[in-house]
């Protein structure tokens, strides 16, 4: 028996890594590691958050309570080629995570680590919702700095 909801999110966890890799192999060591005017985080700190993110879901997705204190990435002092290495296995890990969900799970109710009330289905979108955030930070930081290209195409 096939497992439509582990499809259908999969396919948004992957698709939003896809987009978001795009964007990041167009930004050079020297963007990701500099402030937007000192004024916001830097891409590095995002990708280091997605991945603490993401391996948070898959935690919480396999049973686990967190707080959100818990949402730590592996390696939080990573430069940016280990920092990518930790997100795109952070990606495989949550998907890795979906594929074990029984589709009679996903209506099942958990908290969060910021404490909302969600069922297993919404709270494995919000890996994809939270990379396409991010990513969004990442394009303004792009076109601030002068690249104006469309890097998904």
């Amino acid at each position: 028996m096939s497992n439509t909801v582990a499809t259908i999110l999969t396919s948004a966890v992957q698709e939003s890594a896809y987009l978001l890799n795009k964007d990041l192999d167009a930004s050079s060591e020297e963007l990701c590691a500099h402030s937007l005017n000192d004024k916001c985080r830097t891409v590095l700190a995002l990708i280091i958050e997605m991945t603490g993110f993401n391996l948070s879901i898959s935690r919480m997705l396999k049973g686990e309570t967190l707080t959100y204190a818990d949402m730590q990435a592996p390696s939080p002092n990573a430069e940016l080629a280990e920092a990518r290495v930790n997100l795109s296995a952070s990606f495989e890990t949550v998907c890795e995570t979906i594929a074990t969900i029984n589709e009679d799970d996903w209506m099942t109710q958990v908290t969060t680590p910021w404490g909302a009330h969600m069922t297993k289905a919404h709270a494995a979108l919000w890996v994809s919702n939270h990379t396409m955030y991010h990513d969004g930070q990442i394009n303004l930081i792009q076109v601030a700095n002068g690249d104006t290209e469309v890097h998904w195409m």
